[in-house]
């Protein structure tokens, strides 16, 4: 699992730099929460989270968001489930909630976490006892202490969005605030708490298990004729190679090739096991993979996509992707096989030239000696210079700036969870 600091390290290898507003609120996250998973990640700009949202499977930790938020993701708490500090909750002020003053003050004292809208509502996420949480699941989500609008929203199941989230400029989520020493609320204080908040009971036909924020079914939008590929690759996918010559990788993989011109025997599945591959090697971007399936993929082929035909197979191909941007480390140009000897070799030797490590690199794990020409050795150098991973002393001579056995860990890790796709991104 990536730690934070590692995060931190591959957002710079990355270009995506570090806002410094949200490593302030990721710690401030880990400090109530630690490694507990809690978060979900959620769509940019929506409220809508992915296929399976509701799977406890796909629960983030704080130390796994950052990537995430990398990725301009929304990300929301889960309510409603157990946590070392009890069960989550939220008491969500509408922006037009006239409620007392000293309720708000009650409900913020015991709030573990707290953060407010640009809109002006104001959201307070409280973990409580199993009893207080059953006690408070019956009540109605909606409150209304006047008038016909609700005031105040109980949620106690689904997700609430919380800060660095946006929706657009008017509901942006900020001013976090936590407090690591609040109490884990019990059913007394809870009891107190509602003597002044006019709840009702939830009839048969309310929904005990979905909140509002929950997200609901999502179409797929269409892209515009004026989507510029080649320009939305260059501006959000890392890497320093173009549009054309990541698809060029790709096609490099005899299985990724195999897919592409549909040899397979079952469509559905096949275009599904190619989806997950154009979600690999293009950082798992929906846009990319839905410009692909629907501009590139129908001129390589005779016969019509599923993906044309049947729009729940579409909308499974464009929405299940969430897992493939959960990878440590992404490059161009580079084998896993050669990262990984040489930044063994370089933490081994802290300084190396490029004659020795052609001697010492070869090109596979399997009984091949065939060693790597010198301009690929090269061109790996180079790569990891410009990511600030070591440092050029001379025209040959490269010396270690920041491969620890943390780094060869998490390489490692890397290379065994993606077995599948590890080989080549480029011809080396």
């Amino acid at each position: 699992m990536e730690t934070y600091n590692s995060y931190l390290s591959t957002c710079k290898e990355k270009g995506f730099g570090v806002n410094r507003r949200i490593d302030s609120q990721i710690q401030k996250y880990l400090e109530i929460f630690g490694e507990t998973p809690v978060f979900n990640s959620v769509r940019p700009g929506e409220k809508a989270g992915f296929k399976n949202w509701d799977n406890s499977d796909k629960l983030k930790s704080a130390n796994e968001i950052g990537f995430l938020l990398s990725r301009h993701r929304n990300i929301g708490i889960r309510l409603g489930i157990e946590t070392e500090r009890g069960y989550t909750v939220c008491f969500d002020k509408e922006s037009y909630g006239d409620i007392p003053d000293n309720l708000l003050q009650s409900i913020s004292k015991l709030a573990v976490a707290s953060w407010d809208s640009q809109s002006g509502g104001d959201n307070n996420l409280l973990t409580v006892t199993q009893d207080a949480y059953e006690h408070l699941d019956q009540f109605k989500q909606k409150v209304t202490f006047e008038g016909e609008k609700h005031d105040l929203e109980l949620l106690t199941s689904g997700y609430a969005l919380v800060p660095p989230s946006k929706i657009d400029d008017n509901h942006q989520y900020d001013e976090l605030e936590t407090n690591p020493e609040a109490p884990t609320v019990g059913i007394d204080s809870v009891k107190q708490l509602l003597t002044h908040i006019p709840v009702s009971e939830k009839s048969e036909s309310d929904s005990t298990n979905q909140s509002e924020n929950a997200p609901t079914a999502v179409e797929i939008d269409t892209i515009p004729d004026s989507f510029d590929h080649r320009e939305y690759f260059e501006n959000n996918i890392p890497g320093n190679d173009s549009y054309l010559e990541r698809l060029d990788t790709m096609l490099q993989n005899e299985e990724v090739a195999e897919l592409w011109y549909g040899n397979y025997e079952d469509r559905s599945k096949g275009e599904l096991q190619l989806r997950s591959y154009v979600a690999w090697y293009f950082h798992a971007d929906t846009k990319m993979v839905q410009y692909i399936f629907e501009n590139e993929l129908p001129n390589w082929r005779e016969e019509p996509l599923k993906y044309e035909l049947n729009k729940h197979h579409a909308k499974d191909v464009i929405t299940d992707i969430e897992d493939y941007i959960n990878r440590p480390y992404y490059t161009t140009g580079i084998s896993f096989t050669l990262w990984n000897q040489l930044a063994k070799q370089i933490h081994e030797n802290e300084t190396v030239t490029v004659n020795e490590l052609q001697g010492r690199l070869v090109k596979a794990e399997s009984d091949s000696v065939d060693s790597y020409k010198e301009r690929t050795i090269q061109h790996a150098l180079q790569t990891l210079v410009q990511k600030d991973i070591i440092n050029r002393k001379s025209n040959c001579v490269y010396e270690n700036k920041r491969i620890d056995k943390e780094y060869l860990d998490t390489l490692n890790e890397l290379i065994d969870n993606y077995e599948p796709t590890k080989l080549v991104y480029n011809n080396v």
